[in-house]
């Protein structure tokens, strides 16, 4: 099983394949899919965790958009013990430094940009978006840089800060705390996450996202925008896991964001979108032996 496509797969400014849509319509489940479970299922003793899975998602065509779309998605994760991890929606990590309330170490993962097409292969209900039309593709990016996980008590603190080497080009930093427990849900063991988190990036990707070009604007006939680094979304997430076999999990994600700063003020996002950004998902996937 391998996931070296992950990596290879790079969008064009061409219209993009079917393929590439649906690899980067997966990265979006991920980007919801509670990270926790992989936690609180985690094996110590298992050599290799294999998980799999699906779910379906409500939430905006792209990040600025009023348009919503339901989409039905795949899930895909594997650990090699408490050492590394891959998966769509944490990337590739290496747990280099691991003591028993931190881990941190290296991190790459792949944004697979916008399309200005507005629709995607896996969309079972919902109107594609035609807000991009005229703003052009958004290439693809690796981006490589470093994580941190510190626990205290029932709360847990996060930290990504990542550099893309192409596509973007820009720097992307996401941080949050949050409550995390096991809890009694009438009856059922359950595990809660629920807390506030916030993204933040420099100039160079804010205008890639949230920029107009004089081009743009003549081509899509919005005003022209020069986007600024800064915080660009803060909200808050829960995550509810509920184990329904030894093997077998369900997972209901819900979340909202604001757009903040010159993200916000895009006119795209002004004139064409909105500033606040929520999402439901529910989620059921299957540990292998």
């Amino acid at each position: 099983m391998t996931f070296g496509f992950w990596l290879v797969w790079l969008p064009t400014r061409k219209r993009p394949s079917d393929m590439l849509k649906l690899a980067s319509l997966c990265v979006l489940a991920a980007s919801v899919l509670p990270s926790i479970a992989q936690a609180q299922l985690a094996n110590p003793d298992r050599e290799w965790t294999v998980r799999a899975g699906g779910a379906l998602l409500y939430a905006p065509a792209f990040v600025g958009s009023d348009d919503y779309q339901l989409q039905a998605l795949p899930y895909l994760s594997i650990e090699y013990r408490d050492i590394a991890e891959i998966s769509y929606q944490r990337g590739l990590r290496w747990n280099v430094l691991r003591t028993e309330n931190f881990v941190a170490g290296p991190i790459a993962r792949y944004d697979f940009g916008r399309q200005q097409d507005g629709d995607n292969l896996l969309r079972i209900a919902g109107d594609k978006s035609r807000a991009l039309r005229g703003l052009g593709d958004i290439d693809g990016s690796i981006e490589l840089g470093g994580f941190a996980r510190f626990r205290s008590g029932v709360f847990v603190a996060t930290a990504e800060l990542r550099q893309a080497v192409n596509g973007h080009e820009g720097l992307v930093g996401d941080a949050g705390i949050a409550y995390d427990s096991e809890i009694d849900l009438f009856g059922l063991r359950a595990f809660l996450t629920v807390g506030p988190e916030l993204r933040f990036t420099n100039a160079r990707y804010a205008q890639e996202f949230f920029g107009v070009t004089p081009l743009q604007s003549f081509r899509s006939g919005l005003p022209t925008y020069r986007a600024d680094g800064g915080v660009l979304t803060y909200g808050g997430e829960l995550t509810l896991i509920v184990p329904l076999h030894e093997q077998v999990f369900a997972a209901l994600v819900t979340s909202y964001d604001h757009l903040a700063g010159s993200a916000g003020d895009s006119p795209l996002v002004r004139l064409r979108g909105s500033e606040d950004q929520a999402s439901v998902g529910f989620f059921l996937a299957y540990q292998f032996d």
